[in-house]
């Protein structure tokens, strides 16, 4: 993917993830204090959900650093081993080349 096109692709996902959490606290503020039926209460249903899924957002970070910090340890070992390799030579073998 072009430079470009990979910004697009992140300012559409960041402005629909802000759009999200922003509608989830919009529902849930204006139906706070909602005619509630019962146990079963559609309205009290989707509040805790939106709930839910601004709390999930709070882990976002943390799964970040993890991921991350896991995908620097993965490199850093195959660049060690990619080095330990690459000392296997034929002169540091010490192999005689014969014509």
């Amino acid at each position: 993917m072009s430079k470009s096109r990979s910004r697009v692709v992140a300012v559409v996902f960041a402005i629909f993830f802000v759009a999200s959490i922003l509608l989830s606290v919009n529902f849930s503020i204006e139906n706070a204090h909602h005619k509630c039926t019962g146990d079963n209460c559609p309205i009290c249903i989707e509040i805790a959900q939106a709930i839910q899924f601004v709390s999930n957002i709070k882990t976002l970070p943390t799964m970040a650093v993890i991921l991350s910090i896991v995908g620097v340890v993965y490199f850093a070992i195959e660049q060690l081993i990619a080095q330990i390799d690459s000392t296997k030579t034929l002169i540091t073998l010490k192999v005689e080349l014969l014509n």
